[in-house]
């Protein structure tokens, strides 16, 4: 304390010196902030963890099983749900305890329309019916057929010896699994 500009009839000022005591905060809910990613399969590997923030400056952590710990934001690929937790530690003197957010990221499978087609397209009356094959549209990265389990069915409504004219085909697909995409049947 600065005494020097202080007076007074019959005293004399001396200065004298006295403590206090900053201890450290413990963390609250409100010092972690996560947000989870959302979005469709596409072949490409995203952050499972869309956003964090920490306003105290700590590092935060992340896992997916609930032991190890890493800076580093976790990736998924594949159409799936990932529990992610983060985490921020107190530094043990400004900050003290550890709070955790849990948020689950999805990746969302993609949809592969499945459409049939005839060979030959067009046929003259009285034809048997055409070989019936699909074609898949859209593969997401390299991926192909190579991915997909099962078989669809085509079906029309054509029949040998029927008038001429357009027929409808269809296809099921419900026979049809792979691990990223889902099954959407189209017309042909």
């Amino acid at each position: 304390v600065d005494v020097s500009e202080l007076s007074a009839d019959n005293y004399e000022f001396v200065a004298g010196t006295g403590t206090f005591e900053v201890t450290g905060r413990a963390l609250v809910e409100a010092d972690l902030m996560a947000t989870a990613y959302e979005g469709t399969y596409d072949a490409n590997a995203h952050d499972l963890v869309r956003s964090a923030y920490t306003s105290t400056g700590l590092t935060i952590e992340y896992s997916t099983d609930g032991a190890n710990w890493n800076a580093t934001k976790p990736q998924g690929t594949d159409a799936n749900s990932y529990p992610v937790t983060a985490r921020i530690v107190g530094d043990g003197t400004n900050y003290t305890g550890t709070i955790t957010k849990d948020v689950t990221a999805v990746i969302n499978p993609a949809q592969l329309t499945v459409t049939p087609v005839a060979d030959p397209e067009t046929m003259p009356y009285g034809s048997e019916e055409p070989n019936y094959s699909v074609t898949y549209a859209t593969f997401q990265g390299s991926d192909g057929e190579s991915v997909i389990s099962g078989s669809a069915v085509v079906t029309s409504d054509y029949t040998k010896g029927d008038d001429a004219g357009t027929y409808t085909m269809s296809v099921d697909v419900s026979e049809l699994s792979a691990d990223n995409y889902e099954f959407v049947a189209g017309t042909g």
